[in-house]
């Protein structure tokens, strides 16, 4: 969820209704995972991953 809210620009509805969540759902994800970020190795690798994200879309012309 967090990924597609931060790499696509999807704001939180769009993202809950792809995952048939609620934005609020969508919003705790997302508040968890930025305050995971904190920790060293996980911030590498959610940055190693959206690294990947962007550069295959880029790829394809998407983005």
């Amino acid at each position: 969820m967090y990924l597609c809210h931060v790499v696509f620009r999807l704001t939180h509805d769009d993202v809950g209704h792809a995952f048939e969540r609620d934005r609020s759902t969508v919003g705790h994800a997302c508040r968890r995972t930025e305050d995971r970020r904190d920790h060293r190795l996980f911030d590498d690798i959610l940055t190693a991953i959206e690294e990947d994200v962007v550069e295959r879309l880029q790829e394809r012309g998407i983005q």
